[in-house]
């Protein structure tokens, strides 16, 4: 019986420092405000390229 507890704590000391997941938790408010910061780069991104495209174009 003690044999089956040692492997019993074995097994759960394992199990739970394979699930530590500290330092890597997002909520889903910082996802969302990160799908939208990227949204907004990229079309500030997309704008600022046509418009230096355009004035490329006109040399």
């Amino acid at each position: 019986m003690n044999e089956l507890n040692q492997t019993t704590a074995w097994l759960h000391a394992l199990l739970s420092k394979a699930r530590d997941e500290r330092g890597f938790s997002v909520s889903s408010e910082q996802l969302w405000w990160l799908v939208g910061i990227v949204a907004i780069v990229g079309v500030v991104m997309m704008a600022l390229n046509g418009y230096i495209e355009g004035l490329l174009a006109k040399l």
